[in-house]
């Protein structure tokens, strides 16, 4: 009887995987001079295959944070922008409802900018 197994990813699809495949030719070649070196030597070999291993999870690493950052910055001048228009465009409302509907005018313009505003927030 033979189990199949379904590796399912969790990562995000714009996230890229790690590129290993130049980590497999390396371990294919460590594990191909392990064969040739004397025993002393091995650990020498397997140290030096992670620490190069760990660079690459580390250039890996340093490039999703830098595309987070990235990302982060464009949110917050997208949401510097939209809040800057919704008061450029609020106060002037505001002012005539005040002067041609009354409190009342006020409120209803206050309350469609509330809910103006954050439809907005949360559909960027």
């Amino acid at each position: 009887m033979r189990a199949e197994v379904t590796i399912v990813s969790r990562l995000p699809e714009s996230r890229q995987p790690l590129d290993l495949s130049e980590s497999a030719d390396e371990l294919k070649a460590t594990l191909a001079a392990r064969r040739e070196i004397s025993p002393e030597m091995e650990d020498v070999l397997i140290k030096n295959f992670l620490q190069q291993l760990e660079r690459q999870i580390d250039v890996h690493i340093d490039q999703r944070l830098a595309d987070r950052s990235q990302s982060r910055i464009e949110m917050q001048k997208q949401t510097t922008g939209l809040i800057s228009a919704i008061l450029g465009i609020s106060i002037p409302l505001v002012v005539l409802a005040g002067v041609f509907g009354g409190a009342t005018a006020i409120g209803a313009v206050c309350a469609l900018i509330l809910v103006v505003s954050l439809v907005a927030l949360f559909r960027s």
